[in-house]
């Protein structure tokens, strides 16, 4: 096995793309504090995403936006209560 690989497949780049989505994404929500619960739920979002196959960090961004967007639209879909359901709050 490369060392660049884990025993999952995946490699060191996709976890630095998975990075910068993270960042960019948070940045753009304006989430400051990295405790706060709906940053996990973007982090969520973002997995779901990449384990779909989804490997571009801007489509990643995009596709996270939009749910965490729709979510909030929705109180109860809210992106605190979805982390407070998933046990992260």
């Amino acid at each position: 096995m490369p060392l660049n690989e884990s025993e999952h497949g995946y490699l060191a780049t996709d976890a630095a793309i998975l990075v910068v989505a993270f960042e960019d994404t948070v940045k753009l929500l304006g989430l400051v504090d990295q405790n706060d619960p709906a940053t996990f739920v973007v982090a969520a979002h973002i997995i779901t995403f990449a384990k779909a196959g989804e490997f571009d960090p801007v489509r990643l961004r995009e596709l996270t936006v939009k749910a965490v967007r729709q979510s909030s639209a929705d109180p109860s879909r809210s992106p605190k209560r979805a982390a407070s359901q998933a046990g992260y709050a």
